[in-house]
């Protein structure tokens, strides 16, 4: 099989949808498509469904592998998703070796967080940069290093997660264990909870009136609306989260020296309401000085960056695979 001829299936697992497409060596996507994501199944006949939903859309064609993007803590060599915050019911499941019998190809599974950052490394924001730093900020908040298009894991493969970089040390407790963690305070629930605490939530204020009075339908999307539209504390919750972000940057900075900074996500869509205030910091705080710090930037590849990223892993793993011998490339996880 000549790899560079094929083109390999990614798969972005959502809370809502899992994105699919075919991507090639460059990283580009075709055939996209989604579905459901099955919350309401177990793992494995979610699992199933999922196969079955691939099996229709290759048609006769088959895949010389699939990669597949998922959110939570996920053995990149085992392929077993052991939590994730999008599936519930999901832990200790054998997704990849599970998906790999179902499609008899090679499965080869990450964390979401992982494909957005290689992704965008390579087919996005931070094409022909290195070292590569990418956050992506939503409920939780995601971080990955990408050296020379290859991402630096660690020795267990759980680097990167900046998220979870304490920038509080007697900041409120985190469901990883820690206390003050980046994403209590730039994610979505952090940002929401910070303009609660500074706004006269009544009629008049625009978040409210945005809201339509309902505080459990504020998220980042209204809150910069509402900023834009003229709320000082809407303005004040992004300010203060931009400027923890570009704390979180700027230690990150003085670790790894890199050559961008790529930040994407929900929340991230709120532009430079929050990462103006992130710039200043991270100019301000690291050791570098302003002179010499990497650009901030925001994501280039939109919602499909998860899939297209998974696609770019497998590409890796079964080129890797091939080179070591017939026996490692002959199929399933690894």
């Amino acid at each position: 099989m000549n790899l560079r001829d094929d083109r390999v299936l990614g798969l972005d697992i959502g809370g809502t949808l899992i994105k699919a497409g075919r991507v090639d060596l460059q990283g580009r996507l075709s055939d996209a498509w989604e579905i459901p994501t099955p919350l309401d199944r177990p793992p494995a006949e979610a699992i199933a469904l999922l196969a079955r939903a691939i099996r229709t859309q290759a048609g006769p064609v088959r895949l010389p592998a699939v990669g597949v993007g998922c959110a939570g803590l996920v053995g990149s060599d085992s392929g077993v998703v052991h939590l994730s915050p999008n599936l519930p019911t999901w832990k200790e499941v054998s997704l990849g070796p599970l998906l790999s019998q179902e499609l008899a190809a090679p499965v080869f599974v990450l964390n979401d967080a992982n494909a957005f950052a290689l992704a965008e490394a390579r087919a996005g924001a931070g094409v022909g940069l290195s070292p590569v730093v990418a956050l992506t900020l939503g409920t939780g908040v995601g971080g990955a290093v990408v050296v020379d298009g290859r991402l630096a894991g660690g020795l267990h493969g759980f680097g990167g997660e900046i998220g979870h970089m304490s920038i509080d040390w007697d900041g409120p407790p985190c469901p990883c264990g820690n206390r003050g963690c980046l994403e209590l305070f730039v994610g979505r629930r952090g940002l929401v909870a910070a303009y609660l605490q500074q706004a006269a939530w009544a009629p008049g204020a625009v978040a409210h009136d945005l809201a339509g009075g309902i505080r459990d339908a504020l998220d980042p999307r209204l809150l910069a609306e509402a900023a834009r539209g003229g709320d000082p504390a809407a303005r004040q919750a992004f300010a203060r989260a931009g400027e923890m972000l570009g704390t979180a940057l700027a230690n990150v900075s003085n670790l790894v020296d890199p050559a961008v900074f790529v930040i994407g996500g929900g929340v991230a869509q709120a532009g430079d309401l929050l990462l103006e205030p992130a710039r200043r910091t991270l100019a301000a705080r690291a050791m570098i000085g302003a002179a010499g710090v990497a650009p901030v930037l925001e994501a280039a590849l939109g919602v499909r960056a998860g899939a297209i990223g998974a696609g770019l892993h497998a590409h890796d793993r079964i080129a890797g695979a091939l080179s070591a011998g017939p026996r490692a490339a002959a199929g399933g996880q690894a």
